[in-house]
């Protein structure tokens, strides 16, 4: 990954990052009712390399664990 790409990246996390955070405290921390930006955040660190961020971090265990759920029950993993 370039340096101009990272920085790129890591500017628009912070942003995704930031709205999320004001749409949850705007809204008492009901994830319902923000689930648009929710979304888009976790767009967001889709796009960033797994394991670089601590903002992502959240996302990538649920991923893990959707992963290893459905391996157990012999499904087999997306395409990726």
């Amino acid at each position: 990954m370039s340096l101009a790409l990272g920085k790129h990246l890591k500017a628009e996390l912070l942003r995704v990052m930031r709205a999320a955070v004001q749409e949850l405290v705007s809204n008492n921390y009901v994830e319902s009712k923000c689930e648009a930006v929710l979304r888009e955040m976790r767009k967001c660190c889709a796009r960033y390399p797994e394991g670089r961020s601590i903002c992502c971090s959240g996302f990538e265990r649920e991923e893990r664990e959707k992963r290893q759920a459905a391996a157990s029950e012999g499904i087999p993993p997306p395409p990726q």
